[in-house]
């Protein structure tokens, strides 16, 4: 946590935590892994970069990864949780996934810049895990809205046997691409996809993109989930699904669209959360059940100024089979079957959960059922400051397994 400004007009900022995971089982069947168990997650991990003199403070996320195993005692993978990192068998703070990494770079594309990377999302399908996330430059003193409409792009990644080895070419002094080839950016896996390329595969007109997922289906096809956002960075336009042939993969030539929009009002229960005030849907993620059935975890949302945005929990659906997909919604839902949310932490002071949780994840195998993002922020604070520059998150397990 940082102090920023003088007495009497102290604001204290905080923007650290664990969000956005994305939850997977391991299916390899391996010496360490004998009964395709164990657990991996992606999460984004919010920081603050120092630049500049007097210092600004810019938020920023960087992707980690997790894993949980299965105790030899019986312990069921999920109760415990360890980081991973390059570096074994310390594990530094600093090593992420994909890290924020500053660049004093004259030419690309601002004088100085820190890599972000987040909402990850990660899928397994024969030997392979396929990855997209998010990611773009925060040019100080810019908002992380500001400099994803600026410099952001998707990045798929595909990496055999493990997920560690996503973090191939994404070193520490690695800054990667997004919007142009950068040095040390020589894995050939890592494929930018701008917002152009989603607008010309979607038909659609969107400001931004984000909340990516993608799923794999037993016939080998991948599929991207995505969210329109306007220019007010809010997905009224809609969830869109693209697909292509893993055959193919990751050649964007070979990327359509599949379904979509997707809209608030084509959830099952819409009313009410439109009662509510949602105007939105965001922070898909998708899970396939031991039966082959997928379910999926969506949040309701608005808009309410200052970059902030509320959720309305967590909306635990079916969904239904990929061919009865429609190109303009109706069918991608099935039945509700749970709904949930966190709004039980006191409030201290004026931090509190007013805005909602923040996202959430399920994989069926872990005993920790669907995770829910607990998010706090200071309602207090005004500009220049916003809530945004007070969020402090950490993932909940509820025990729910749909």
């Amino acid at each position: 946590m940082y102090t920023v400004g003088n007495p009497p007009n102290q604001v204290q900022i905080a923007f650290s935590g664990y969000a956005d995971p994305s939850m997977r089982r391991d299916p390899a069947i391996t010496t360490a892994n004998p009964y395709g168990t164990n657990l991996w997650m992606l999460y984004s991990y919010p920081l603050f970069n120092q630049s500049g003199a007097p210092v600004t403070y810019s938020g920023a996320v960087e992707t980690h990864l997790a894993y949980s195993n299965p105790n030899p005692s019986g312990e069921p993978g999920g109760v415990a949780w360890a980081a991973w990192c390059t570096t074994t068998p310390s594990c530094p703070s600093a090593t992420a996934m994909w890290p924020s990494v500053q660049s004093n770079s004259p030419t690309y594309p601002y004088p100085t810049q820190f890599s972000s990377h987040e909402v990850p999302n990660f899928w397994p399908y024969n030997n392979n895990w396929y990855a997209v996330h998010l990611m773009y430059f925060v040019i100080p003193p810019d908002s992380i809205p500001k400099s994803i409409g600026k410099s952001g792009c998707f990045v798929m990644t595909v990496a055999q046997t493990t997920p560690t080895n996503l973090a191939e070419g994404w070193a520490a002094n690695t800054l990667n691409q997004c919007g142009a080839t950068l040095p040390n950016d020589t894995i050939a896996t890592n494929v930018e996809i701008s917002f152009t390329q989603l607008n010309g595969w979607s038909g659609a007109s969107c400001s931004v993109w984000g909340e990516p997922a993608i799923m794999v289906d037993n016939t080998g096809t991948a599929y991207l989930a995505a969210a329109c956002f306007n220019k007010n960075f809010e997905a009224t336009l809609g969830y869109y699904i693209f697909s292509t042939s893993l055959a193919s993969y990751p050649t964007l030539s070979t990327w359509t669209g599949y379904a979509g929009p997707i809209y608030l009002a084509d959830l099952p229960d819409a009313s009410f959360y439109q009662g509510l005030g949602a105007t939105y849907l965001t922070e898909f993620d998708w899970a396939r059940r031991a039966d082959g059935t997928l379910v999926g975890m969506v949040s309701p949302a608005v808009e309410t100024g200052q970059n902030t945005v509320s959720q309305f929990g967590c909306v635990v659906v079916n969904l239904n089979p990929p061919a009865s997909w429609p190109s303009g919604s109706g069918s991608f839902f099935g039945s509700v079957v749970a709904t949930l949310t966190d709004i039980d932490t006191p409030q201290t002071g004026t931090i509190s959960e007013a805005y909602g949780p923040n996202a959430c994840t399920y994989e069926p195998t872990s005993n920790t059922g669907v995770l829910i993002v607990r998010r706090l922020v200071n309602t207090a604070l005004t500009k220049p400051y916003s809530p945004t520059q007070y969020q402090l998150y950490s993932l909940i397990d509820t025990g729910v397994m749909p």
